[in-house]
């Protein structure tokens, strides 16, 4: 059930926009004798697109593969909403904010603090220190680069200023993602060697 939920998710980012004839998006754009600035920037970089959601159907084939037999998963205590705005510091560190806590992958709270936070910092050295704190499983490893490679959905309004930011915060989304993603793939297949 999960697995299939993972990949009804990817399918819905190929759509991209609202349309009446979902798989024809990117033809349908490209059509346009002009473009508005919203379609040109996506159309500048379909193609990243498409290697998320490669790149995260791959994580979810081998995180299903992995689970296939395993009898059970690791769950615990998530916060569900982890962000900088939620960690309090006094003379220790608090997580404040738990009402969208539940029991759930420990990815779950790691994917949702990259989504909130991916602008402001350097996850790359914050996802080791994790690590070496709190060791994902193989399979969670595949379960967080799955997640985090589902760029959200883009909706458009009539506003072609908005659809611009929001299109330029996508792409600046799936090109920190995969700069992470390619790094911490290449370290992992070190590991696994």
């Amino acid at each position: 059930e999960f697995y299939d939920k993972l990949n009804r998710k990817n399918d819905e980012v190929y759509v991209l926009i609202d349309s009446s004839n979902p798989d024809k998006v990117q033809d349908e754009i490209e059509e346009h004798i002009y473009m508005s600035p919203e379609e040109l920037l996506l159309m500048e970089n379909i193609s990243k697109v498409y290697y998320m959601i490669n790149t995260s159907r791959h994580h979810i084939e081998k995180f299903y593969q992995e689970i296939e037999n395993k009898p059970n998963t690791r769950v615990s205590r998530i916060h569900g909403n982890l962000s900088l705005d939620h960690i309090v510091e006094s003379e220790e560190k608090y997580l404040i904010s738990w009402n969208y806590s539940r029991i759930d992958s420990p990815v779950i709270d790691f994917v949702k603090f990259y989504r909130n936070e991916y602008l402001d910092l350097e996850f790359s050295s914050l996802y080791d220190y994790y690590q070496s704190k709190y060791p994902y499983q193989k399979e969670e490893i595949d379960l967080f680069f799955s997640l985090i490679n589902i760029p959200e959905k883009l909706v458009f309004t009539d506003n072609h200023f908005d659809n611009t930011i929001r299109v330029k915060n996508f792409v600046e989304y799936i090109d920190k993602t995969i700069e992470f993603t390619l790094q911490k793939n290449e370290k992992n297949e070190k590991t696994d060697q």
